[in-house]
């Protein structure tokens, strides 16, 4: 180890009070190589004073090997406010973003853990050994492209602009993208799918897609829970909206039997209104009679009273 290296890991060291925006000016400041001229080698731009955005870069144990492409140890928070976040790290990584994630791990093996909004990433070839972006649904996996990832309620979306990208989502699914594709992975939790059949459904997103949602959703959930039913319910109003009204009523029929009591007002309401309209014995049998002629009929044609017990 050079004896300016050895110093300067010294006085990081010994001065605990350096705080990650200290850390990050320095790193900055240095050049590719401790002893070379100022000026060259490798540009190394950390954005310090943008709204929004942290950035600390750690020097400890940095190994400098002459010949060979830097490496170190990176760790930035991403995040924007008021204005879109830039970061550019070495010759030929850059991230635009509009939302929060962190960057971690190092300048030859980055990687980004991304939250929300969108995030657009460039690499140059050969800039980085890989290069990985994980969400909660998909990770992406590069080695020089630019793609762009955007995180929401409905999933994560990666947009491709040029090179190739391996899309690998969290339910097993994985995708090589080319020539400008697209992939989207969808949540893979409860909540998460509900929350996705909520943001399409209010969008007036395909039917189709909102009802796969819930399917997915109710796969991983009972209606006796509080996610459950709530999907449940939303199936229940797509189905009447569609016109479906077996399904409807089967929907309804489900969350009785299980308990629920989420929207149950609504439920009990759409479900005395489908039975009595088809003449659904069963699904009235569910229900408590209430004081009303047309119920009280089918009620009678089903064999029973037409009063409450």
């Amino acid at each position: 180890m050079s004896r300016p290296l050895r110093e300067l890991l010294e006085i990081l060291e010994q001065d605990t009070r350096a705080g990650p925006e200290d850390v990050a000016a320095l790193r900055a400041s240095l050049p590719p190589r401790l002893g070379a001229p100022e000026g060259t080698g490798r540009s190394w731009r950390v954005p310090l004073g943008v709204a929004g955005v942290a950035a600390a870069a750690a020097l400890l144990a940095w190994v400098l090997v002459p010949g060979e492409p830097v490496d170190a140890p990176v760790a930035a928070a991403l995040q924007s406010t008021d204005s879109r976040g830039h970061l550019a790290l070495g010759e030929g990584l850059e991230l635009d973003f509009d939302g929060n994630g962190e960057l971690s791990g190092s300048l030859r093996q980055p990687r980004i853990a991304w939250h929300q909004g969108r995030l657009r990433v460039s690499v140059e070839p050969d800039s980085v050994e890989t290069l990985s972006v994980q969400t909660r649904d998909a990770e992406v996996v590069v080695e020089g492209t630019v793609f762009e990832v955007s995180r929401d309620l409905l999933g994560t979306e990666v947009r491709l602009e040029r090179g190739a990208v391996t899309v690998r989502c969290e339910d097993g699914a994985e995708v090589r993208l080319q020539d400008q594709g697209r992939a989207t992975c969808l949540p893979t939790t409860p909540g998460g799918l509900l929350a996705r059949a909520r943001g399409l459904h209010e969008a007036e997103g395909p039917s189709d897609a909102v009802l796969e949602s819930v399917r997915r959703g109710l796969a991983l959930v009972g209606v006796d829970q509080p996610a459950g039913a709530e999907l449940k319910v939303l199936e229940l109003r797509l189905r009447v909206e569609r016109g479906e009204l077996a399904e409807a009523r089967e929907a309804a029929r489900v969350y009785l039997v299980a308990g629920a009591q989420l929207r149950r007002s609504y439920v009990e309401a759409t479900a005395r209104e489908l039975a009595v309209q088809e003449g659904d014995c069963d699904l009235l049998g569910l229900l408590a009679p209430v004081d009303e002629p047309a119920e009280a009929a089918v009620r009678l044609g089903c064999g029973g009273s037409a009063e409450a017990p």
